[in-house]
């Protein structure tokens, strides 16, 4: 994300060389998330991107998300925050099999989340540095009404991710 400029954002190589990028590898997919963590201004935005890619082919379910109109406050605790990927089916005609993804931004308390769909599947997130990201299948369920389990040292709790978001595409 340093080298490519987003939505009118210099590309910013410098800061991308020092910042963690989730990498998250299952079977034969890999999910990648990259956050630059600005105040949410015009001048300084937080910008994510996220990806789920198959070893095989060059299909890539990427999506990318840009705060610069709101202030922005990193999670503090065991507060998580999701900046990105999918909480709705999305609509018909589509490709029939393809991954979700959620990810976003936790507290240093936060020890792992859990996305827990509908149908009472649990997809364990992959968690380093305070970002955190999780994906599935899209024949495993739907997104919609799912809900964030957030593990601290005092316990679990269940988060609404639809009110603690900032942004979505």
């Amino acid at each position: 994300m340093g080298g490519v400029g987003i939505e009118g954002v210099p590309s910013r190589p410098g800061a991308a060389a020092k910042r963690e990028v989730l990498i998250d590898r299952r079977g034969s997919f890999t999910l990648c998330v990259d956050i630059s963590l600005g105040s949410g201004t015009a001048t300084d935005p937080l910008i994510a991107l996220s990806g789920v890619k198959p070893d095989a082919g060059n299909d890539l379910n990427g999506t990318w998300t840009t705060v610069y109109d709101k202030p922005f406050t990193r999670p503090r605790g065991g507060d998580v925050l999701v900046v990105g990927g999918s909480l709705q089916t999305p609509p018909p005609g589509g490709p029939e099999l393809h991954p979700f993804q959620v990810y976003g931004l936790s507290g240093p308390a936060v020890t792992g989340v859990d996305v827990v769909l509908t149908n009472g599947l649990r997809v364990t997130a992959s968690l380093r540095d305070g970002i955190w990201g999780a994906w599935w299948p899209s024949d495993k369920g739907d997104p919609t009404g799912c809900r964030l389990q957030v593990r601290t040292a005092a316990g679990l709790a269940t988060v609404d991710p639809y009110a603690n978001r900032i942004v979505f595409d």
